[in-house]
């Protein structure tokens, strides 16, 4: 529902001035980058030489005029004037190479279809900041596995994940907070997985939850090696960094409290009483032992052993859990 505000008998029609107008004959959200191409234009003396080209947007315009929409037809240098002017990819491609950008003439047939324009081995990718953050993070999960902690550099981040090192610096600003959002990434991912078999409802037993518990731990999600390389990787510098120690601590406080509650359940419908604290802590051990060996020695372990392992050392507490599991 919209609201139309209408002047008054004898009061000054003044609503033109709160309006918005384009300069340029294209979707709103992509004025800026018409101007942006326009300034680039002059800094570039062939555009041909571009390999790619990598824009960053909100999300809005990702999925709106971006390649987020899905639409093969923004990327159709034949497509109609309605489509290519909700096109990221062709408007910012025409005013690069034009250093110009005109109502009409930027938009007919000739050229749209221009060779230079269209044969061009230029990737032009537009990603929202969420996904683009991802994928430096990836980057910097695959180094970390590759050369360790202490060898990582931007330049090498950037390369895996084929951007500028500018761009790791507009998301992150160093190093030093890329480092600790991917520790924070690898952290949140596996609680979440934690927080949702402790927060399961809906009539599954306590018994059932642990025996979960044990799956999600000794699935392939969490036991890729280059997540569990990443995980020993801050683990082992977590006594000398705070920063590094606090994620890691609070990691390890919500595993921990979550696994007592469950201990303390399942023991209730066993009608046993156990000190839930010791067999949590003793199971939290026996993981991280048996993820390093599988992180190290896969040969001699795999998850479906660990697996046998882990639920071996429960069913010294609780019998059944052996029962029914593969």
């Amino acid at each position: 529902e919209y609201s139309v505000p209408l002047p008054n008998v004898n009061e000054p029609k003044r609503a033109i001035l709160e309006t918005y107008t384009k300069e340029h004959s294209a979707e709103y959200q992509s004025q800026a980058l018409i101007d942006l191409a326009r300034s680039l234009h002059k800094k570039i003396s062939n555009v041909s030489d571009i390999d790619n080209i990598i824009i960053e947007t909100s999300h809005h315009t990702h999925y709106v005029i971006g390649t987020g929409a899905n639409d093969p037809q923004k990327m159709d240098p034949k497509a109609s004037r309605e489509t290519l002017d909700h096109s990221i990819m062709y408007i910012f491609a025409v005013a690069l190479e034009d250093g110009a950008w005109h109502h009409v003439k930027s938009y007919t047939p000739q050229r749209a279809q221009r060779k230079s324009t269209v044969a061009g081995k230029k990737r032009r990718e537009i990603l929202p900041k969420a996904l683009r953050k991802r994928q430096l993070i990836q980057a910097t999960m695959e180094c970390i596995a590759g050369v360790g902690l202490s060898q990582v550099t931007l330049a090498a981040v950037t390369r895996k994940a084929a951007l500028s090192q500018g761009i790791a610096n507009l998301h992150f600003d160093s190093k030093e907070n890329l480092l600790m959002e991917t520790l924070r990434f690898v952290t949140d991912e596996y609680n979440s997985g934690l927080q949702r078999i402790f927060a399961a409802s809906g009539g599954e037993s306590a018994e059932m939850q642990l025996r979960g518990l044990v799956e999600f731990q000794f699935s392939p999600s969490v036991t890729e090696v280059t997540k569990m390389a990443v995980w020993f990787a801050f683990y082992g510098e977590a006594k000398s960094r705070p920063t590094y120690q606090s994620i890691c601590a609070d990691m390890d406080r919500k595993s921990a409290q979550g696994m007592k509650k469950l201990i303390t359940r399942v023991a209730l419908a066993y009608g046993q009483e156990v000190d839930a604290a010791l067999i949590a802590d003793g199971y939290i051990a026996l993981i991280d032992g048996l993820w390093l060996n599988l992180l190290l020695s896969p040969r001699k372990l795999n998850r479906v052993r660990a697996k046998r392992v882990a639920l071996c050392y429960l069913s010294g507490f609780f019998p059944s859990l052996v029962e029914g599991s593969n």
